[in-house]
């Protein structure tokens, strides 16, 4: 019996050992797997940031027109060689290199502090006092003609 139970318990301690090393391997792909979609994502998202020049301020419509570019692309070379106009497919590749190289200028623009800033007063950085306990001026009565229809009264 008593060679049965080491038998079992070395089986289970194999069994034990075959079943972390799936889950390790399987951890290193998905780890392995994660960084490479991130080393995809971050610098696109970093040129994403460069259509903030034009007024795209949300993230997710600058992803937009990043696959806009790239499909735009992608289906006017192909349609080019299809249509054997391979000399013009070197044409737009290089306008859509051209096109990237400009999108990472203004990126790298778009990210970096402005050091021109106008710095907004708080109570540390600014010499304003208010004065405590003072009452605001009233609003003052407006000036011109009065509207039509009121005959120079007020809806009081």
């Amino acid at each position: 019996m008593d060679e049965g139970c080491a038998v079992l318990i070395g089986i289970l301690i194999g069994l034990g050992l075959v079943i972390a090393a799936i889950y390790f391997i399987a951890l290193a792909i998905a780890f392995s797997l994660a960084y490479l979609g991130l080393s995809i994502i971050i610098p696109v998202d970093f040129i994403s940031s460069a259509f903030t020049w034009v007024g795209i301020d949300h993230p997710a419509l600058a992803w937009m027109m990043l696959g806009c570019l790239g499909g735009a692309t992608v289906g006017l070379a192909k349609g080019l060689k299809r249509a054997q106009r391979r000399a013009d497919g070197v044409k737009v590749y290089g306008g859509a290199t051209l096109v990237g190289i400009l999108l990472l200028v203004g990126a790298y623009f778009a990210n970096v502090p402005n050091d021109h800033a106008i710095p907004v007063p708080t109570a540390s950085n600014s010499n304003l006092s208010i004065p405590m306990n003072t009452r605001p001026s009233p609003t003052p009565a407006r000036k011109g003609r009065p509207r039509p229809g009121t005959n120079g009264r007020s809806n009081r």
